[in-house]
């Protein structure tokens, strides 16, 4: 589920990758359609009538396309208000899309997918006994994606220059910071008994310079 984790603070609406999904595999008839261009395409085709022509022979054939792929199949009866089988899609509809990445996406990692389902358990693509078995370019792609995951990973994690909440220095940078010597408020002179206590305070490797 998209945002079942971030909750309100998603920045990507479930939305953007449907319906650019249904670009990539042609499924909106012109991949430049906007999403309310689509729309309105659709209310014109469903409120357009059959225009009455002495050439048309083919009454089975479609004659307003709309803005969806013409073999789209209907909307089920209840949608949205009722979705009893969920995200589950019938063996007709599952084949109807199957279809349109097979036709999109030739020679691509995602066909072979399709033609070899992969492992269940597999937790990533790129360790799927499955997936692996793929040649040529299409490997490569998983060799990718593994990479891509690590650098994505690294790129999360905090760094030192990353503000910490618990952290004395995060917030903005002042814009006309103090010397060092205003923050110095208190000297302590260097002996023995100093040396001694800093020399205890040091990492682990450091040394103490007079």
């Amino acid at each position: 589920m998209v945002g079942a984790t971030v909750g309100v603070r998603l920045k990507n609406l479930p939305s953007a990758l449907y319906w650019g999904g249904m670009r990539v595999h042609g499924i909106l008839n012109d991949a430049t359609l906007s999403r309310e261009d689509a729309i309105a395409a659709e209310v014109d085709r469903v409120h357009a009538r059959r225009p009455a022509s002495a050439d048309y022979e083919d009454e089975s054939a479609v004659w307003h396309s709309g803005a969806f792929h013409p073999t789209l199949p209907p909307v089920p009866a209840g949608f949205p208000a009722e979705v009893p089988d969920g995200f589950a899609l019938p063996r007709a509809e599952a084949a109807w899309l199957r279809d349109r990445m097979l036709a999109s996406a030739p020679d691509t990692m995602l066909e072979y997918a399709l033609h070899h389902r992969p492992d269940t358990n597999s937790a990533v693509p790129w360790e799927d006994s499955v997936l692996m078995s793929a040649d040529g370019e299409r490997r490569g792609v998983l060799d990718d994606a593994r990479r891509f995951s690590i650098l994505m990973n690294g790129a999360s994690l905090p760094t030192a220059d990353s503000a910490q909440p618990s952290s004395p220095y995060s917030g903005p940078r002042p814009t006309n910071p103090k010397p060092h010597s205003d923050w110095t408020t208190k000297r302590v002179p260097l002996n023995s008994d100093t040396a001694a206590n800093l020399d205890r305070s040091l990492p682990v490797g450091a040394t103490a310079s007079t």
